[in-house]
């Protein structure tokens, strides 16, 4: 589940557990809205465009949302060029894998519902690119809770920064990243895919007058068995238009909200996507236009100083390792195919 479908569920959430009465008015509690989620940028490949309803609260109780099929969709460019997303299971719809938007070009998710509504969204144009410099990573030591003991204690980890350049003095850009270790069982390696749960680390530079920055904290990531043997990280620069980056803000800001007095109050996200004959229907969700580029490091073991805490299949009951550790094709993310970037 995506970043923005767990914060459109949270702030339903919120609004249900406040204890100070709230005269919320809401003509059907039953009421299920529409949910799109996704985004395509310049990098080839098959983009992901997932079509779903939203689910009533029953008992203070989350429902995930239903996915639900379309009888026709295409993403549309500024020159009539339509691109037809095929459905790859149930509610998600996917375009060509060699796919890919193009900087200073405008686009529109447009489909139909099987009830015959017409929907698409507001007009993308996919800005310049910004630049990734240099990424590298230091080892730290940190003080994190652990609820276990109920108590903070020293985790050491790895902090991953980056040297980047804006393109303009108007920019607008999130950080995400991928990742990819090996992890062996007694006969084979595998490589893992290791991913974020969506954009984060969104920056701008409408407050500064420089476009180049150095040192950034992108990411800390907890020292673990991923760093047995050698582990790639792919760090993604998205650059998007004041629109997109307004509304991943507020799904940010709803996400780290801590359910203090001190917070803002839940709102509604306004997506950009609507009912071409009823605009006032509400659409949650955003579909998106980006340009992005990455830049690709290993880490291998013998740069980190100490070795990982423990080992995955030395956890659990005693005797009973799990199943991916006699085979690592069942550890999610796994593949026993090298992945052609590694070196």
């Amino acid at each position: 589940m995506s970043k923005v479908r767990y914060c459109l569920i949270f702030v339903l959430f919120l609004c249900i557990q406040c204890e100070e009465p709230i005269e919320l008015k809401l003509n059907d509690t039953d009421t299920a809205y529409l949910v799109v989620d996704g985004f395509i940028t310049t990098e080839a490949k098959a983009h992901t465009i997932t079509i779903s309803q939203s689910t009533p609260f029953r008992n203070n109780e989350i429902t995930p949302f239903l996915k639900e099929r379309v009888s026709s969709i295409e993403i549309v460019d500024n020159f009539d060029s339509a691109t037809p997303l095929t459905e790859r299971e149930l509610g998600v719809y996917e375009t060509p894998s060699d796919f890919a938007a193009v900087e200073g070009r405008t686009y529109q998710l447009r489909f139909t519902r099987e009830n015959g509504q017409n929907y698409e969204s507001r007009p993308q144009t996919v800005p310049p690119s910004g630049q990734i410099d240099d990424v590298y990573f230091n080892y730290e030591v940190r003080q994190v809770y652990n609820s276990e003991v109920d108590q903070f204690v020293d985790r050491g980890g790895l902090q991953f920064s980056a040297d980047y350049t804006f393109s303009n003095a108007d920019s607008f850009m999130a950080f995400d990243w991928e990742g990819t270790y090996i992890f062996r069982d007694s006969f084979k390696p595998c490589y893992v895919s290791d991913q974020n749960n969506g954009m984060a680390a969104l920056v701008n530079n409408t407050r500064f007058n420089a476009l180049e920055f150095e040192g950034e904290e992108i990411f800390f990531y907890n020292h673990d068995f991923r760093f047995l043997e050698k582990y790639s990280f792919n760090l993604l620069l998205y650059s998007m238009d004041r629109a997109a980056y307004n509304f991943l803000s507020d799904v940010e800001a709803q996400l780290n909200s801590s359910g203090s007095i001190f917070d803002p109050s839940p709102k509604q996200l306004n997506g950009n996507v609507y009912n071409v004959g009823i605009e006032s229907e509400v659409v949650l969700g955003y579909f998106g236009a980006f340009n992005v580029t990455s830049e690709r490091i290993f880490v291998t073991a013998g740069q980190i100083p100490v070795v990982p805490p423990f080992d995955i299949c030395t956890r659990g009951p005693p005797g009973v390792p799990p199943s991916y550790c006699f085979d690592c094709v069942f550890l999610i993310g796994a593949s026993e195919i090298q992945p052609s970037f590694w070196e």
